[in-house]
Protein backbone atom coordinates (compact mmCIF):
# COMPACT_ATOMS: atom_id res chain seq x y z
CA UNK A 1 0.00 0.00 0.00
CA UNK A 2 1.35 3.61 -0.86
CA UNK A 3 2.23 6.18 1.73
CA UNK A 4 -1.53 8.11 1.77
CA UNK A 5 -3.56 5.67 0.61
CA UNK A 6 -5.57 3.80 2.90
CA UNK A 7 -7.34 0.64 2.72
CA UNK A 8 -10.90 1.72 2.88
CA UNK A 9 -13.60 -0.63 1.32
CA UNK A 10 -17.08 -0.28 -0.39
CA UNK A 11 -18.95 -1.28 2.93
CA UNK A 12 -16.40 0.73 5.32
CA UNK A 13 -17.37 3.61 2.99
CA UNK A 14 -21.22 3.42 3.23
CA UNK A 15 -20.73 2.71 6.89
CA UNK A 16 -19.25 6.26 6.99
CA UNK A 17 -21.61 7.74 5.17
CA UNK A 18 -24.86 6.78 6.63
CA UNK A 19 -23.61 7.80 10.15
CA UNK A 20 -22.58 10.99 9.05
CA UNK A 21 -25.67 11.99 6.86
CA UNK A 22 -28.33 9.98 9.26
CA UNK A 23 -29.32 9.25 5.45
CA UNK A 24 -29.46 6.19 3.39
CA UNK A 25 -26.44 5.92 0.80
CA UNK A 26 -26.40 3.96 -2.08
CA UNK A 27 -24.14 2.85 -5.13
CA UNK A 28 -21.11 3.18 -3.73
CA UNK A 29 -18.39 1.83 -5.71
CA UNK A 30 -14.89 2.97 -6.67
CA UNK A 31 -13.69 5.48 -8.98
CA UNK A 32 -9.97 4.86 -8.84
CA UNK A 33 -6.94 5.18 -6.75
CA UNK A 34 -4.17 7.81 -7.08
CA UNK A 35 -0.37 8.02 -5.54
CA UNK A 36 -2.02 9.85 -2.32
CA UNK A 37 -5.93 9.18 -2.40
CA UNK A 38 -8.60 6.27 -2.76
CA UNK A 39 -12.00 7.69 -3.98
CA UNK A 40 -15.71 6.35 -4.43
CA UNK A 41 -18.51 7.29 -6.00
CA UNK A 42 -21.81 7.60 -3.77
CA UNK A 43 -25.93 8.89 -3.92
CA UNK A 44 -27.18 10.60 -1.36
CA UNK A 45 -30.40 11.83 -1.47
CA UNK A 46 -30.94 11.30 -5.19
CA UNK A 47 -27.83 13.13 -6.00
CA UNK A 48 -24.25 12.25 -7.10
CA UNK A 49 -21.23 12.83 -5.14
CA UNK A 50 -17.72 11.54 -4.60
CA UNK A 51 -15.53 11.03 -1.43
CA UNK A 52 -11.58 10.35 -1.26
CA UNK A 53 -9.60 8.73 1.47
CA UNK A 54 -6.11 9.73 2.33
CA UNK A 55 -3.82 9.19 5.34
CA UNK A 56 -2.41 12.50 4.41
CA UNK A 57 -4.84 15.86 4.40
CA UNK A 58 -2.54 17.94 2.78
CA UNK A 59 -3.60 17.52 -1.36
CA UNK A 60 -7.79 17.86 0.19
CA UNK A 61 -6.93 20.75 1.83
CA UNK A 62 -5.01 22.21 -1.39
CA UNK A 63 -8.38 21.04 -2.84
CA UNK A 64 -10.87 23.15 -0.81
CA UNK A 65 -8.59 26.46 -1.37
CA UNK A 66 -8.73 25.58 -5.03
CA UNK A 67 -12.05 25.94 -5.43
CA UNK A 68 -11.83 29.67 -5.35
CA UNK A 69 -9.68 29.72 -8.20
CA UNK A 70 -13.02 28.40 -10.12
CA UNK A 71 -14.49 30.65 -12.87
CA UNK A 72 -14.76 30.60 -16.46
CA UNK A 73 -12.90 28.30 -18.63
CA UNK A 74 -11.81 26.54 -15.19
CA UNK A 75 -14.21 24.63 -13.89
CA UNK A 76 -12.74 22.99 -9.97
CA UNK A 77 -15.46 21.21 -7.89
CA UNK A 78 -15.93 22.36 -4.42
CA UNK A 79 -15.41 20.42 -1.10
CA UNK A 80 -18.23 20.29 0.67
CA UNK A 81 -17.42 18.44 3.83
CA UNK A 82 -13.62 17.89 5.10
CA UNK A 83 -12.42 15.85 7.72
CA UNK A 84 -10.75 12.97 9.69
CA UNK A 85 -12.56 9.30 10.42
CA UNK A 86 -10.69 6.50 12.09
CA UNK A 87 -11.00 5.27 8.57
CA UNK A 88 -8.14 8.17 7.41
CA UNK A 89 -8.85 12.19 5.98
CA UNK A 90 -11.81 12.26 4.07
CA UNK A 91 -12.78 15.17 1.23
CA UNK A 92 -16.25 14.62 -0.38
CA UNK A 93 -17.73 16.85 -3.89
CA UNK A 94 -19.83 16.95 -6.05
CA UNK A 95 -19.85 13.93 -8.70
CA UNK A 96 -18.74 15.59 -12.09
CA UNK A 97 -19.66 13.91 -15.13
CA UNK A 98 -16.89 13.51 -17.67
CA UNK A 99 -14.70 11.19 -19.76
CA UNK A 100 -10.63 10.77 -18.78
CA UNK A 101 -9.26 13.74 -20.92
CA UNK A 102 -5.80 12.06 -22.00
CA UNK A 103 -7.98 8.59 -22.83
CA UNK A 104 -10.00 9.96 -25.63
CA UNK A 105 -9.05 9.80 -29.47
CA UNK A 106 -7.47 12.26 -31.12
CA UNK A 107 -11.06 13.54 -32.89
CA UNK A 108 -12.40 13.88 -29.92
CA UNK A 109 -9.18 15.70 -28.61
CA UNK A 110 -9.00 18.27 -31.29
CA UNK A 111 -13.06 19.08 -30.61
CA UNK A 112 -11.79 19.59 -26.95
CA UNK A 113 -8.80 22.30 -28.13
CA UNK A 114 -10.62 25.57 -27.63
CA UNK A 115 -11.71 24.51 -23.85
CA UNK A 116 -8.15 23.08 -23.29
CA UNK A 117 -6.86 26.17 -24.35
CA UNK A 118 -9.66 28.50 -22.77
CA UNK A 119 -8.34 26.59 -19.37
CA UNK A 120 -4.93 27.39 -19.91
CA UNK A 121 -5.48 31.00 -20.21
CA UNK A 122 -7.93 30.85 -17.46
CA UNK A 123 -5.33 29.67 -15.31
CA UNK A 124 -2.56 32.34 -16.09
CA UNK A 125 -5.35 34.82 -15.12
CA UNK A 126 -6.24 33.54 -11.55
CA UNK A 127 -6.01 36.66 -9.03
CA UNK A 128 -3.18 35.46 -6.80
CA UNK A 129 -3.26 38.93 -4.68
CA UNK A 130 -4.82 37.11 -1.16
CA UNK A 131 -1.81 34.62 -1.20
CA UNK A 132 1.78 34.55 -0.81
CA UNK A 133 5.14 32.78 -1.79
CA UNK A 134 5.93 30.58 -4.69
CA UNK A 135 6.36 26.53 -5.46
CA UNK A 136 3.79 24.20 -3.43
CA UNK A 137 1.19 26.40 -1.24
CA UNK A 138 0.06 24.98 1.66
CA UNK A 139 -4.27 24.84 2.94
CA UNK A 140 -4.18 28.41 3.38
CA UNK A 141 -2.99 29.19 0.02
CA UNK A 142 0.85 30.72 0.69
CA UNK A 143 3.30 29.17 -0.94
CA UNK A 144 6.26 27.76 0.78
CA UNK A 145 9.33 28.94 -1.22
CA UNK A 146 10.80 32.54 -0.93
CA UNK A 147 11.17 32.49 -5.07
CA UNK A 148 10.40 30.66 -8.27
CA UNK A 149 14.01 30.52 -8.57
CA UNK A 150 14.70 28.76 -4.76
CA UNK A 151 11.84 25.89 -5.58
CA UNK A 152 13.29 24.85 -8.93
CA UNK A 153 16.84 24.24 -6.95
CA UNK A 154 15.09 22.19 -4.46
CA UNK A 155 15.78 18.96 -4.83
CA UNK A 156 12.89 17.44 -1.86
CA UNK A 157 15.35 15.01 -0.13
CA UNK A 158 15.29 16.69 3.31
CA UNK A 159 12.85 19.50 2.57
CA UNK A 160 10.47 19.75 5.37
CA UNK A 161 6.74 18.91 4.61
CA UNK A 162 8.53 16.86 1.72
CA UNK A 163 6.76 13.58 1.00
CA UNK A 164 9.75 11.71 -0.89
CA UNK A 165 12.40 12.58 1.88
CA UNK A 166 15.19 10.35 1.92
CA UNK A 167 14.82 9.89 -2.07
CA UNK A 168 18.46 10.15 -2.44
CA UNK A 169 19.90 7.60 -0.70
CA UNK A 170 17.58 4.98 -2.14
CA UNK A 171 19.10 6.35 -5.86
CA UNK A 172 22.04 5.95 -4.18
CA UNK A 173 22.01 2.34 -3.95
CA UNK A 174 19.85 1.39 -6.23
CA UNK A 175 21.00 -0.33 -9.99
CA UNK A 176 20.65 2.93 -11.56
CA UNK A 177 22.43 4.81 -9.50
CA UNK A 178 23.07 8.75 -9.16
CA UNK A 179 25.04 8.99 -12.57
CA UNK A 180 22.01 10.08 -14.52
CA UNK A 181 20.50 11.69 -11.92
CA UNK A 182 23.55 14.05 -11.83
CA UNK A 183 24.28 14.51 -15.46
CA UNK A 184 20.23 15.96 -15.51
CA UNK A 185 21.09 18.64 -12.78
CA UNK A 186 24.56 19.75 -14.23
CA UNK A 187 22.53 20.83 -17.53
CA UNK A 188 19.38 21.88 -15.20
CA UNK A 189 20.92 24.12 -12.92
CA UNK A 190 22.29 27.28 -15.07
CA UNK A 191 19.16 26.95 -16.80
CA UNK A 192 17.08 28.36 -13.03
CA UNK A 193 18.96 32.24 -13.68
CA UNK A 194 16.89 32.33 -16.92
CA UNK A 195 13.23 31.77 -15.67
CA UNK A 196 11.55 34.80 -14.57
CA UNK A 197 10.28 34.82 -11.12
CA UNK A 198 7.08 35.09 -12.12
CA UNK A 199 3.86 34.07 -9.57
CA UNK A 200 1.14 32.81 -11.38
CA UNK A 201 -1.12 29.41 -10.68
CA UNK A 202 0.05 26.20 -11.93
CA UNK A 203 -1.79 23.10 -11.90
CA UNK A 204 1.58 20.93 -12.62
CA UNK A 205 -0.49 17.43 -12.67
CA UNK A 206 -2.61 18.03 -15.57
CA UNK A 207 -1.88 14.89 -17.61
CA UNK A 208 -2.56 11.72 -14.91
CA UNK A 209 -6.20 11.40 -14.64
CA UNK A 210 -7.02 14.75 -13.38
CA UNK A 211 -9.18 16.78 -16.73
CA UNK A 212 -12.69 15.37 -16.87
CA UNK A 213 -14.03 16.69 -20.46
CA UNK A 214 -17.60 16.10 -21.95
CA UNK A 215 -20.03 17.60 -24.65
CA UNK A 216 -17.04 19.20 -26.46
CA UNK A 217 -15.62 21.25 -22.98
CA UNK A 218 -13.58 20.30 -20.13
CA UNK A 219 -16.01 19.74 -17.19
CA UNK A 220 -13.59 19.25 -14.09
CA UNK A 221 -10.13 20.13 -13.11
CA UNK A 222 -8.95 18.00 -10.61
CA UNK A 223 -6.60 17.00 -7.94
CA UNK A 224 -4.90 20.30 -6.84
CA UNK A 225 -1.76 19.00 -4.69
CA UNK A 226 0.81 19.19 -6.66
CA UNK A 227 0.09 22.75 -7.37
CA UNK A 228 2.51 25.59 -7.39
CA UNK A 229 2.53 29.19 -7.47
CA UNK A 230 5.42 30.29 -10.82
CA UNK A 231 6.30 30.43 -14.46
CA UNK A 232 3.12 29.19 -16.06
CA UNK A 233 5.33 27.49 -18.87
CA UNK A 234 5.84 24.40 -16.56
CA UNK A 235 2.17 23.57 -17.05
CA UNK A 236 2.98 23.68 -20.94
CA UNK A 237 6.71 21.65 -20.22
CA UNK A 238 4.68 19.25 -18.67
CA UNK A 239 2.63 18.21 -22.09
CA UNK A 240 5.77 18.62 -23.48
CA UNK A 241 7.72 16.46 -21.83
CA UNK A 242 5.01 13.74 -21.73
CA UNK A 243 4.21 13.71 -25.53
CA UNK A 244 6.23 10.27 -26.24
CA UNK A 245 3.75 8.70 -23.83
CA UNK A 246 0.35 10.19 -25.97
CA UNK A 247 0.94 9.11 -29.83
CA UNK A 248 -2.89 10.58 -29.80
CA UNK A 249 -1.95 13.66 -28.53
CA UNK A 250 1.21 13.84 -30.86
CA UNK A 251 -1.60 13.28 -33.94
CA UNK A 252 -3.19 16.22 -33.74
CA UNK A 253 -0.30 18.10 -32.54
CA UNK A 254 -1.76 18.78 -28.91
CA UNK A 255 1.62 19.84 -27.23
CA UNK A 256 2.65 22.64 -30.24
CA UNK A 257 -0.76 23.60 -29.96
CA UNK A 258 -0.57 24.41 -26.75
CA UNK A 259 2.86 25.95 -27.06
CA UNK A 260 1.55 28.30 -29.38
CA UNK A 261 -1.39 29.19 -27.81
CA UNK A 262 0.92 30.58 -24.83
CA UNK A 263 3.45 32.22 -26.71
CA UNK A 264 0.23 34.15 -28.14
CA UNK A 265 -1.68 34.67 -25.17
CA UNK A 266 -0.77 39.07 -24.14
CA UNK A 267 -1.30 37.49 -20.47
CA UNK A 268 2.21 35.15 -20.76
CA UNK A 269 5.75 36.30 -20.95
CA UNK A 270 7.37 34.28 -23.49
CA UNK A 271 10.83 35.96 -23.33
CA UNK A 272 13.36 33.56 -23.81
CA UNK A 273 11.01 31.08 -23.61
CA UNK A 274 13.39 28.20 -25.45
CA UNK A 275 15.82 27.72 -22.31
CA UNK A 276 12.91 28.29 -20.04
CA UNK A 277 10.71 25.37 -21.50
CA UNK A 278 14.08 23.27 -21.23
CA UNK A 279 14.65 24.11 -18.12
CA UNK A 280 10.83 22.84 -16.69
CA UNK A 281 11.37 20.06 -18.80
CA UNK A 282 14.56 18.94 -17.38
CA UNK A 283 13.20 19.64 -14.15
CA UNK A 284 9.85 17.68 -14.65
CA UNK A 285 12.47 14.52 -15.26
CA UNK A 286 14.64 15.57 -12.38
CA UNK A 287 11.46 15.37 -9.83
CA UNK A 288 10.39 11.89 -11.60
CA UNK A 289 13.37 10.35 -11.16
CA UNK A 290 13.15 11.58 -7.66
CA UNK A 291 9.70 10.06 -7.24
CA UNK A 292 10.24 7.10 -8.26
CA UNK A 293 13.81 6.46 -6.50
CA UNK A 294 11.43 6.74 -3.09
CA UNK A 295 9.01 4.56 -4.74
CA UNK A 296 12.10 2.38 -5.86
CA UNK A 297 10.18 1.69 -8.82
CA UNK A 298 13.14 1.47 -10.82
CA UNK A 299 11.90 0.68 -14.34
CA UNK A 300 10.17 4.31 -14.16
CA UNK A 301 13.13 6.11 -12.53
CA UNK A 302 14.95 4.71 -15.67
CA UNK A 303 12.40 5.70 -17.98
CA UNK A 304 12.73 9.26 -16.85
CA UNK A 305 16.11 9.60 -16.70
CA UNK A 306 16.32 8.60 -20.73
CA UNK A 307 13.66 10.50 -21.23
CA UNK A 308 14.96 14.04 -19.51
CA UNK A 309 18.82 13.00 -20.82
CA UNK A 310 17.31 12.94 -24.74
CA UNK A 311 16.12 16.12 -24.13
CA UNK A 312 19.40 17.81 -22.52
CA UNK A 313 20.88 16.43 -25.69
Amino acid sequence: MSAGLPTVTPADTAAFLAARFGTAISDVRPLGAGAWSRAYAFVRDGARWVIRWSDLDDNFARDAFAARFAGDGLPIPPITDLGRDRLGFFAISPFVDGSDYEELPAAQLSELMPSLLAMFRALRRVDLSATTGFGIWDGGGNGLSPSWHAFLLDDKDASEGSLIRGWRARLAASPLGTGPYEALWRRFAPLVARCPNERRLIHSDLLNHNLLAGDGRITAVLDWGSSLYGDPLWDVAWFTYCEPWYPHFQEIGLARRVLEDFRADPAADSTDIAARLRCYQLAIGLDSIRYNAWRRAWPDAREAAERALSLAR
